[in-house]
């Protein structure tokens, strides 16, 4: 017993004291032991309590000053994990700023009892299991190459929203492809009505930003062309996406038309009703000017900051905020990286002041990726798609009248 209780508060301390530290460094494999704080903040929260309970029982047993001090470890352990999950629980209402005090009333009763009914569970509601899609050919390049998506489709049992949402992953430009720890994402969206695409597309060195914008307006276009057959209203698409796969949504969905983030030959009408960016990359001009990987930035947009600074401000998404520009819903940890706080916050007060409708969703002591493993449990995960879905919701059920 002795052991298990030196292990289970060992463990829970260790992770426990990372929750409230900001990682300074940017190198990924520095954020590890914070992401897995973050993830299993809630089990934290039991092995800090089970392992005080143990040591608590061993002392009924026989004093031990060993004891003692393991069970203080464990209460404090408990301590932290879950003064991380009630801030979490507690953050701001920012679906206020983008519909308005009454917003939650524009979601039907009956869509609300498939959603997280708090912004923390200890794990996501189960439902009727999606119909999946695999491997959907979305578009053919002039070279042949074939792009591939995932489609997600609600179980027959549950009624349809008409909302797809167009997904598009993370990974620097570089790495990862569509079906990257995002099932329980989209199985719980499914079970609300909502038809997911999650998209793969093309990465450095095959193709640079304004060749994955092309693909990311190619797979909207799919959507639009296949609604009737999806079931979905093609003015409810919602496109969204994760770190640099938010940036290239924000693109997507600012730009459609734009000459030069456009496809050569793709007429169909690519305008979207809303985007989600989770940690995306909002201003290159900001990021260039920080130590990192020129290299990628350079593969990237075409050229270095200085001899190019108008392909950086292309694809920043802060460079295209007009009123046009559809809801936005942005979502960001408070201990992500300074440059990706500030320009999130300044690309919702440009969204803001030309009047546009933005959310923007601050996560206290949270870091980058914060969803992307075992987002069933993670507690900053939950707490996200509880704005998430309700964002969603939303948009799927206002009037057709309303100001995007």
């Amino acid at each position: 017993m002795r052991v298990l209780t030196w292990v289970l508060v060992i463990v829970a301390a260790g992770l426990a004291s990372q929750l409230p530290l900001r990682i300074s460094t940017s190198a990924w494999q520095a954020h590890l032991p914070k992401g897995a704080a973050q993830t299993l903040s809630s089990y934290l929260v039991l092995a800090g309590v089970g392992g005080a309970a143990l040591a608590g029982v061993a002392l009924l047993r026989q004093p031990s000053v060993g004891m003692a001090v393991a069970g203080l470890v464990g209460l404090g352990a408990a301590a932290i994990a879950g003064s991380y999950i009630q801030q979490i629980r507690l953050a701001d209402d920012a679906l206020r700023s983008a519909f308005g005090s009454g917003w939650e009333a524009t979601i039907p009763t009956d869509r609300r009892d498939a959603m997280l009914s708090d912004r923390w569970r200890w794990a996501l509601p189960r439902g009727p299991d999606p119909r999946h899609d695999p491997d959907v050919v979305y578009a053919r390049l002039p070279d042949g190459r074939e792009l591939l998506a995932d489609v997600w489709r609600p179980n027959p049992q549950v009624a349809p929203s008409g909302l797809a949402l167009v997904y598009v992953h993370g990974g620097y430009y570089q790495l990862l492809d569509k079906d990257s720890g995002t099932r329980p994402l989209f199985r719980h969206l499914t079970r609300q009505g909502h038809v997911v695409v999650d998209l793969g597309y093309r990465l450095v060195d095959e193709t640079d930003i304004v060749g994955m914008v092309g693909d990311v307006k190619r797979g909207i276009a799919w959507i639009k062309d296949h609604a009737r057959s999806l079931d979905v209203d093609p003015e409810r698409v919602v496109v969204a996406g994760a770190s640099s796969g938010g940036n290239l949504a924000l693109l997507a969905a600012y730009t459609p038309g734009h000459p030069l983030l456009t496809p050569d030959g793709l007429v169909s009408d690519t305008s979207v009703r809303a985007v989600v960016s989770y940690y995306g990359v909002h201003d290159f001009p900001v990021f260039a000017q920080l130590p990192g990987d020129d290299d990628l930035l350079s593969r990237l947009l075409g050229d270095s900051y200085e001899r190019a600074p108008g392909r950086y401000e292309l694809g920043s998404p802060v460079h295209h905020v007009s009123d046009t520009a559809p809801t936005t819903l942005l979502v960001q940890g408070l201990h992500d990286q300074p440059h990706l706080i500030d320009a999130g916050r300044d690309l919702a007060a440009a969204l803001d002041g030309a009047g546009v409708r933005v959310a923007n969703v601050e996560l206290p002591a949270t870091d980058h990726a914060f969803d992307l493993i075992l987002g069933q449990v993670s507690a900053p995960g939950m707490a996200a798609l509880y704005d998430l879905e309700r964002f969603l919701a939303v948009v799927a059920h206002e009037s057709r009248t309303s100001t995007s």
